[in-house]
């Protein structure tokens, strides 16, 4: 598996995995573009198998998505990983993520997330 940041050359493979796998994305009430995002691609030979995005607002990193398509393949924990490497090339003060997905908890908890819970 190869990991690649998103740029013009795969930017077309990239979008098309982003509207197959996450059409619309609301984060903090604001409609996000994935397109428009930063971000790495996991590959696998021919295959697009995971890809991570983000953005930086104020020295916070904030994961706007993160998605795999092989199970057991490390391929979600070795994007996290290369994108909390990003955040520290950047100097951002920390990384943050929210997300819905209640199985995700152990994966970040591994990448040393600290993990809450809201409640309504």
């Amino acid at each position: 598996m190869i990991i690649k940041k998103i740029d013009h050359q795969n930017r077309k493979f990239v979008d098309s995995f982003i509207v197959k796998h996450c059409l619309h994305m609301v984060i903090h009430g604001e409609d996000v573009d994935l397109g428009n995002a930063d971000g790495l691609c996991a590959e696998q030979g021919n295959e697009l198998v995971g890809l991570i995005t983000w953005r930086i607002e104020n020295k916070d990193f904030e994961i706007l998505s993160l998605n795999s398509v092989k199970e057991h393949c490390d391929v979600g924990t070795r994007l996290l990983g290369s994108a909390v490497s990003k955040a520290k090339s950047q100097r951002c003060n920390r990384v943050k993520l929210i997300t819905t997905n209640d199985c995700c908890s152990a994966l970040f908890s591994k990448a040393w997330f600290w993990c809450g819970r809201f409640s309504s």
